[in-house]
């Protein structure tokens, strides 16, 4: 009893000691954060401007989404024409639903309409790593996971999907967080499933994440997947039916609306073979690509989930679409940042105790280097040049697509055999060393390709 008091007071130091380390870092994250708001992908202070509106930097893929639901409001057919945004001409893509979930912006200025949804994007990425995280260490508390989270937030804010996806003011991270909402939050006011089913209904791709479900055979968030999707899809054909019947007849199977696959930022299957082998040659090698990483995926969720890592079997299950959809533009790659929050994680709780903690943090610290590197953007790639480069620049500018299949490559290996401690370390310091000569090619690339 007597040492009760010590025992208390140190027990109270340690809590406050980590209180106080989460709470700096939160109040740098912060202020990373805001430096970023006001430097680059948000506020422009370029003297007094004419109007409030010129404050805000302008986003074109949000225009796009702006004037595609103005004239859905209009009655227009989205489909027939092209939106003249920032001096181009550009279509709209997306079913016709994302139209109608885009109304309440016409309310507003695009470029402050923009800022809105890049903020809350920012904030939605937050909470994505939260859950993300809490789903890893539920034993952490409250303050550990926003803290943590908040350090995971102002690293992201360097990578190129999110960068991308704040200067287009895209919808990728909005999406992303209805998945793992759906996925890994503990309750949900919908039933589970239907975020799924409603993001897939604005943006295709997200209806790969019913192979969770189907995978953890929970087929009743599957069936509520495929009721909530064609659910809003049929309410939004009755609204507009003749846009609607464009686009699952018509659009959705032109080839030509998704732009030129060869463009460095498509970092696909179908983009590695479009720059080596042109637009429209050896689909049947993508089909073969694509039905060996179903197979390869399909086992590693089955694999993961049977151990109880969803968070890292959602994340692999994003490589679905990343990977084998004609179109993967760099800023649909916002999942690394939950991966790379999830393999820290799950890292450090394994330190020490497991080989595989080793190659997860060194591949976490090697995807941010990548990912912060963005090496296709320093490659030439006007008039058809990423269809004329070597290999080494194959290296460089395919590097997303390449460093996924090194990631189910490894995780497949060691999921078969597991390694020894030392192997671990040694396959964790070759992943640093290579980081590392990342950056010095990228920076040689950098100051040789633009000098200052």
């Amino acid at each position: 009893m007597p040492s009760s008091g010590p025992q208390l007071a140190a027990t109270l130091a340690r809590v406050s000691a980590r209180r106080s380390t989460w709470a700096a870092s939160i109040v740098l994250s912060v202020i990373i954060l805001g430096l970023w708001l006001v430097s680059k992908d948000i506020l422009f202070f370029r003297g007094i401007p004419d109007n409030f509106d010129a404050y805000f930097r302008y986003h074109i893929d949000f225009d796009v989404y702006r004037e595609g639901a103005k004239a859905f409001l209009a009655g227009d057919n989205l489909y027939t024409r092209g939106y003249s945004v920032g001096g181009v001409s550009l279509p709209f893509t997306y079913p016709p639903f994302a139209a109608l979930v885009f109304v309440p912006f016409t309310l507003l200025s695009v470029n402050f309409g923009a800022t809105i949804l890049c903020l809350t994007s920012v904030l939605a990425l937050w909470w994505c790593v939260v859950l993300a995280t809490r789903s890893v260490m539920p034993d952490w508390g409250r303050a550990s996971v926003y803290g943590f989270s908040a350090v995971i937030l102002s690293v992201a804010l360097l990578m190129e999907p999110v960068r991308d996806t704040m200067g287009f003011a895209q919808v990728n991270v909005l999406l992303m967080m209805l998945v793992i909402i759906d996925v890994l939050a503990r309750r949900t006011v919908l039933p589970r499933g239907s975020l799924v089913g409603i993001a897939a209904a604005i943006k295709l791709t997200p209806a790969v994440f019913g192979l969770y479900f189907l995978i953890k055979k929970d087929y009743k968030a599957a069936a509520w997947s495929v009721a909530s999707g064609i659910g809003v899809t049929l309410m939004t054909w009755l609204i507009a039916p003749q846009t609607s019947k464009t686009y699952w007849f018509e659009t959705l199977s032109d080839p030509g609306r998704i732009g030129d696959l060869t463009w460095p930022s498509n970092q696909s299957f179908r983009g590695i073979i479009a720059r080596f082998f042109g637009q429209e040659s050896h689909t049947s090698l993508w089909a073969v690509a694509c039905l060996l990483v179903f197979a390869v995926l399909a086992w590693l969720m089955w694999v993961l989930l049977g151990r109880g890592h969803a968070a890292a079997a959602l994340c692999v299950n994003s490589l679905l679409a990343l990977l084998c959809s004609p179109v993967s533009w760099s800023h649909h790659w916002v999942w690394v940042v939950v991966a790379v929050a999830v393999a820290i994680v799950t890292a450090a709780r394994h330190w020490g105790m497991s080989a595989a903690a080793y190659p997860l943090m060194a591949g976490s610290v090697g995807a941010v280097v990548i990912t912060v590197c963005s090496g296709h953007w320093l490659l030439p790639r006007y008039d058809g040049a990423p269809m004329r480069w070597n290999l080494a620049q194959h290296l460089f500018g395919d590097s997303y697509v390449l460093m996924a299949i090194l990631v189910l490559v490894a995780m497949s290996v060691w999921l078969i055999k597991p390694w020894g401690m030392l192997a671990g370390k040694v396959l964790g310091n070759i992943t640093y060393a290579v980081a590392a000569g990342w950056v010095v090619v990228s920076g040689y690339t950098l100051f040789t390709s633009y000098p200052f």
